[in-house]
C-alpha cells in the first residue's frame, strides 16, 4: 500500500485501500477479487443503475456473471437466500432510497450466512466507516462523484484489496490511477 492507500485505510477504519484510474476501474478490480471469472454476483434488481454506466455490464466485463433479484421496487430476504445459493458475491449499490429493497445490514447479513462477500458501490458521501460496519466487506468509491477528484478507490478486507491490486497492476495503463491523485485524496479524519 502506497502511504496516500494507507491513510484512506485509516481514516476508513479499512483494512486496506486501492486507488485506481476511476470509479469505473475500481469497481471492475473488486468484483474480479470478490467474484473470479464465471463466478455468479447478485444484486438486487433495484440497485441496477447508471453509476457512470451499468453494473452488469462492468461486472460482465469483470468476467463475473450479474445475476439480478427481485424487482424493481423491492426484494425479499427469501428472493435472495434463494440465489445465494451458489453465489459468490453479493453487491449492493449504496444511495438507493426505495423502501421495498433490502437495506444494507440486511443483505450483508444474508450473504455474510452464506459465506458471500458484499462489494457496496458509493457514488457520493464519505460514510465509509458505516458501510463497512453495516456489512461491506469492499466499498468501492468513484471519487468523481464523491470527492471532485478524478479517481476511484476500494476499501476494506485486506485479502480482497490485495487481490484487487494483482488485478490493478496486472493491466496498470488502464486500471492504476494517475501520479498526481496521492497527493489529491489526502483526507482528514
Amino acid at each position: 500500500m502506497t502511504d496516500a492507500e494507507a491513510a484512506l485505510a485509516q481514516v476508513a477504519c479499512a483494512e486496506a485501500a486501492l486507488l485506481t484510474a476511476n470509479g469505473g476501474a475500481a469497481l471492475l478490480v473488486a468484483v474480479v477479487a470478490a467474484a473470479p471469472c464465471g463466478e455468479r454476483l447478485l444484486v438486487q434488481r433495484g440497485h441496477v443503475v447508471d453509476l457512470g454506466g451499468s453494473p452488469l455490464d462492468i461486472v460482465r466485463l469483470a468476467g463475473a456473471l450479474p445475476v439480478e433479484i427481485g424487482f424493481a421496487d423491492s426484494c425479499s430476504e427469501r428472493a435472495l437466500e434463494a440465489a445465494l445459493s451458489g453465489a459468490r458475491a453479493g453487491l449492493f449499490v449504496g444511495g438507493i432510497a426505495v423502501n421495498g429493497l433490502l437495506d444494507l445490514p440486511r443483505f450483508g447479513w444474508a450473504c455474510h450466512h452464506a459465506g458471500v462477500p458484499v462489494i457496496v458501490h458509493l457514488n457520493r458521501g464519505r460514510d465509509w466507516k458505516a458501510r463497512l460496519d453495516a456489512g461491506a466487506d469492499l466499498i468501492v468509491v468513484d471519487l468523481a462523484r464523491s470527492l471532485g477528484i478524478d479517481g476511484g478507490l476500494v476499501l476494506g478486507r485486506a485479502d480482497l484489496v490485495a487481490t484487487a491490486r494483482r488485478r490493478r497492476d496486472g493491466v496498470a495503463s488502464l486500471l492504476a490511477p494517475r501520479s498526481a491523485l496521492e497527493a489529491e485524496v489526502r483526507l482528514e479524519d
